[in-house]
């Protein structure tokens, strides 16, 4: 797994998760996938607002905002490439 100067990535806040009115019930172990239904991660920690998502190759804290709940979990409005993009160094 990734994890870049001994610190979690953060993604933007611009990336607001699709169907955003629906109240996403964040907790550890939740399944996070994107808009398409295609596996993203797993939420590995929430604190202050923030969850960290583990792809399996890198860890990302994202917004708890940025997360939609959806029919096969919690959803985000980017891909999994997309994410484990966000955290590698630029």
């Amino acid at each position: 797994m990734l994890l870049i100067g001994g610190a979690v990535p953060a993604i933007a806040q611009d990336q607001p998760a699709p169907d955003s009115e629906k109240a996403a019930a964040v907790s550890v172990g939740a399944t996070v996938v994107d808009t398409t239904g295609a596996p993203v991660g797993t939420v590995e920690s929430v604190a202050d607002d923030m969850a960290v998502i583990s792809t399996g190759a890198a860890k990302v804290r994202v917004p708890v905002s940025a997360l939609a709940a959806g029919e096969k979990g919690l959803t985000i409005g980017i891909t999994k490439a997309e994410l484990e993009a966000k955290a590698k160094p630029q």
